[in-house]
């Protein structure tokens, strides 16, 4: 991920990083539930391809359009915020979920509003979903700090984006997932996307109006 430069390095590495130890959170609560990941917490092969196909594929995007002589900056801006936004939408998931699953007071079902028991999927929690909120704040503002971002306003872009990508997949998780035995890795792909499309397409609409 040269293409994405030292930044992208550091975002995508902090968030392997704070994936894993925020699986640890609440660990003896969560064994207690039967909500503790497999393998003891440790990422597999497919958490890595769900989390980071998306980010992946748009950093090959981004430096195959850096090849294009002439390109406009703004399709390169947007298509940095959409990196950033795909990590932090994936920040957001897991902080809520792992979060929700340690401290989480009261799990409701998206869809229903119904109580259910924490890691259902499609269930939300206020804890979680504060904290899943916050942790996209500061993946975004890292991204503004190391000067991956056209610019400030592409933090708000990418919270909200981020937010919605998750609602997004709360809903999914309470309908479709269980009817059509969705993986959790596919649902995780689906989330990422969702993101990175809907910072790109705010990213470009605000960039349209700026000029």
């Amino acid at each position: 991920m040269t293409c994405v430069g030292i930044s992208g390095w550091i975002l995508c590495a902090g968030f392997l990083v704070a994936g894993s130890l925020l699986t640890k959170v609440g660990r003896e609560r969560k064994i207690a539930e039967g909500t503790y990941e497999s393998r003891q917490g440790a990422r597999g092969p497919e958490n890595v391809w769900g989390a980071g196909l998306f980010p992946a594929l748009i950093a090959i995007a981004l430096a195959s359009f850096q090849l294009i002589p002439n390109i406009p900056s703004t399709w390169i801006n947007v298509i940095r915020v959409g990196y950033t936004a795909a990590l932090a939408t994936k920040m957001w998931d897991t902080t809520a979920s792992e979060v929700g699953k340690a401290y989480g007071s009261a799990t409701i079902l998206i869809t229903t509003l119904s109580s259910v028991p924490r890691g259902t999927e499609g269930g939300v929690s206020v804890e979680g979903t504060a904290a899943g909120t916050a942790a996209s704040l500061i993946v975004a503002l890292l991204s503004w700090s190391f000067d991956a971002l056209p610019g400030v306003l592409s933090v708000p872009i990418i919270v909200t984006a981020a937010t919605i990508a998750n609602i997004v997949e709360a809903v999914i998780g309470s309908t479709l997932q269980g009817s059509y035995q969705l993986s959790n890795e596919l649902v995780n792909v689906i989330n990422t996307f969702t993101g990175a499309a809907l910072s790109m397409g705010l990213s470009a609409v605000l960039s349209s109006l700026s000029q």
